[in-house]
């Protein structure tokens, strides 16, 4: 009877504090039926319903195809967003503003896009997209996929901002290494501001390609948290913005100033981790925002020594590398980095320092060698490779039959000597 009273207790309290919540409270914990639509992404539908249900007096228990027409502004950043498939089915004529950047988006549609008529501004930032497609979407002048895993786009369409004088479109930590994968609006009039920093763009004439777009490839080769092996360059190109940039390049505690890189220069680094600031002339651009939505941020990355090389000797001449040996054999490691230390493992044992191994018993060996300089290691070589050298094979098969013949013989005697004791 007690709990009886109890649970009508709860369910009046629960009635009582829902006059005093927000319509949408209970809306957004509903039982989702994503499915009406096709919206299959759950986080997705949920809050789009959110959003439609702003500042409704009788909030829509589901999602509706003109459930967002009165809306201008989509904002769902930071989520969890997997696909937009299915957004091309609500009335979206209205948004000028789309905001999904830092969630987990892969592909881009420009189905998914269609009904973005009116689209001027879509910021698709840190997520995970390797392809997009803006289709026939004509009216968008800010463009934001920086943080993202591209290496071609077409922004074709991409047209002029009246506030910021020109289109913009920001590439910034892609994975682009020619610019011949960038399609550009081709109206001489249509002018649009491309960054292109932090990629991987390699001697690029920007001139060549175009004279009335501007492309700022300032700084390429790397990207936050990177590694990188030696030898590969990191490049500082022209860039209108700035009269003087250049970047500056510490140790991994910003304690030293290592390398200074200015404009039409390359720098090739040592095994080692660094941090990188960008400036122009002395003033440092570390989240500087201009006219341009431009941001400047330390990234933190490392260089790592070439991975070593191996050779077979045989009677101290190089031998072909086979999977197999009848030989005794010779193992000698190189770097082309005289200041990197080399060590070696054996069927993954305990790392060794040194440069060469001698293999002279019959075995199946497992050989890992890594490179360290500066605290950093390389890539480990492994390779596999078996030693079987024939008189070893015929010594081994004589040790074991010369062990069982003692063995026996010993078994023999100590029968022989216990029954003797005990007659």
């Amino acid at each position: 009877m007690l709990k009886k009273y109890f649970c009508l207790a709860m369910v009046s309290l629960m009635f009582i504090l829902s006059s005093f919540l927000p319509p949408s409270f209970f809306v957004y914990a509903e039982t989702i039926e994503q499915d009406i639509l096709g919206i299959d992404d759950f986080y997705l539908y949920n809050e789009l319903l959110f959003l439609a249900n702003e500042g409704r007096a009788e909030p829509l228990l589901k999602l509706e195809t003109d459930a967002l027409i009165s809306v201008d502004e989509i904002n769902i950043s930071n989520n969890q967003i997997q696909s937009l498939e299915g957004l091309q089915l609500l009335n979206l004529a209205s948004i000028k503003k789309v905001n999904f950047s830092g969630n987990q988006l892969s592909i881009i549609t420009s189905e998914q896009l269609s009904t973005l008529s009116s689209l001027e501004e879509l910021d698709l930032s840190n997520n995970n997209i390797t392809q997009c497609e803006l289709g026939n979407l004509s009216n968008i002048n800010t463009l934001n996929l920086s943080r993202n895993n591209l290496s071609q786009i077409n922004i074709s369409k991409i047209v002029h901002n009246l506030l910021l004088g020109n289109g913009y479109v920001n590439l910034n930590n892609n994975n682009f290494t020619s610019l011949a994968d960038i399609i550009l609006p081709s109206e001489l009039t249509n002018a649009i501001v491309v960054d292109l920093c932090n990629n991987y763009l390699t001697s690029q004439n920007i001139s060549v390609v175009t004279a009335t777009h501007t492309l700022d490839l300032m700084f390429q080769g790397v990207k936050e948290g990177e590694t990188l092996t030696e030898g590969q360059l990191l490049s500082v190109y022209y860039t209108e913005q700035f009269t003087d940039f250049n970047v500056k390049i510490y140790d991994d505690t910003l304690t030293t100033l290592l390398y200074e890189v200015y404009e039409g220069e390359q720098a090739e680094l040592v095994a080692n981790n660094y941090k990188l600031k960008y400036y122009e002339g002395e003033v440092e651009l570390y989240n500087e925002i201009l006219t341009e939505p431009y941001e400047f941020t330390p990234i933190s990355y490392t260089v790592k020594p070439q991975m070593p090389t191996m050779q077979i000797l045989k009677d101290n001449e190089v031998v072909e590398n086979l999977p197999a040996y009848n030989t005794a054999i010779t193992i000698e490691f190189a770097d082309y980095n005289e200041n990197a230390t080399i060590y070696y493992s054996i069927n993954n044992g305990s790392w060794i320092e040194g440069n060469s191994i001698d293999l002279e018993n019959n075995g199946r060996y497992s050989i890992s060698a890594k490179a360290i300089y500066n605290g950093v290691a390389s890539s480990s070589y492994l390779v596999t490779l078996e030693i079987n050298i024939a008189w070893q094979a015929a010594w081994s098969i004589f040790k074991g039959i010369a062990s069982l013949i003692l063995l026996i013989v010993l078994f023999g005697f100590g029968f022989y000597y216990k029954s003797k004791k005990t007659t």
